[in-house]
């Protein structure tokens, strides 16, 4: 079966060297302009386009690409064997959630989380930022509390949302915000080596992102997450740093991590210095000669 198509109309104009022009078309925006010669009785249309210019990419809106929620995996067995619970979000207790008894690895995948050792985020606190712990060990740290189990967690919301360098705290002597005060923006691997006088903390406001504070020097010894959104920024006394707190020792302190893992090699609070880029001549047929370690070693003999 044959089907009508439609006709797109059509003017013809003429001109005096005896050629012929069909230019008006159905759909398309005209240009209407007169002929320069003075001979010519009618004007000219010009077809013009305009769906290029209305899809072309940089007319496109492109979304912006926000923050990738929080997200981790734990796993009931030491080096992420045995059963397995993924977590986007609070979790109260594993048990009755994920079905875990008990957990013994775990995977961030993106933002950071505060582990407790009991159901309803109670217990010593554990920071996990976005790396990988293969057992107890590496959440539980040195020189303080030691648990294998952690049975409750959270995100860090606020230091998601938070640029890591707007990260302020301030340190107040007394409780209640009252003595002697510290303003930090920086991590302090020994609180007294940068003028800080007092082995304890009596209060502190975090005005930004979030923090994690522990009992001695070098980010040792209990620890504790000092968040924005957390008693609105504001600890009036040791108690509320944790429930498990039992004194206002404090003597370093840091930002919490968020993009990638510490260098083990590396104490917490040191400079990291990105490599220098490669340099044009390292370039060649596409192929990218670089290495951070260039090792050298005598060539053969170019005499005769």
């Amino acid at each position: 079966m044959l089907e009508e198509l439609p006709r797109l109309e059509s003017r013809t104009h003429g001109f005096s060297g005896g050629r012929r022009v069909a230019c008006e078309r159905e759909g398309e925006a005209r240009y209407k302009a007169p002929l320069a010669s003075s001979r010519a009785a009618s004007p000219i249309s010009v077809s013009i386009s305009v769906s290029t210019a209305l899809t072309h990419p940089r007319h496109e809106q492109r979304p912006r690409a926000g923050p990738a929620p929080a997200c981790l995996t734990l796993w009931d067995e030491e080096d992420f064997q045995g059963r397995r619970c993924r977590l986007l979000s609070d979790c109260a207790n594993i048990w009755e959630r994920g079905g875990l008894r008990r957990v013994r690895s775990v995977k961030v995948e993106n933002g950071s989380w505060v582990a407790y050792e009991y159901p309803d985020f109670q217990g010593q606190q554990f920071i996990l930022e976005k790396e990988d712990y293969p057992r107890w060990s590496a959440w539980s740290g040195s020189g303080g509390h030691h648990s294998d189990q952690l049975l409750s967690f959270r995100p860090v919301l606020c230091a998601m949302s938070t640029n890591h360098s707007d990260s302020h705290v301030t340190l107040f002597e007394g409780d209640n915000f009252q003595g002697c005060k510290f303003e930090l923006s920086d991590d302090y691997a020994s609180l007294p080596s940068m003028g800080w006088a007092s082995k304890d903390v009596g209060s502190l406001k975090v005005s930004s992102g979030a923090r994690v504070a522990y009992q001695y020097l070098g980010y040792k010894g209990y620890r504790y997450i000092l968040e924005r959104d957390r008693h609105g920024g504001e600890f009036r006394n040791y108690s509320e740093f944790s429930t498990q707190a039992h004194s206002g020792q404090l003597q370093s302190i840091r930002r919490v991590q968020q993009q990638a893992p510490w260098p083990q090699h590396l104490p917490r609070g040191s400079s990291l210095k990105a490599p220098e880029p490669p340099c044009p001549s390292c370039l060649f047929l596409g192929v990218l000669f670089y290495d951070l370690h260039p090792h050298l070693s005598e060539g053969p003999s170019l005499s005769t």
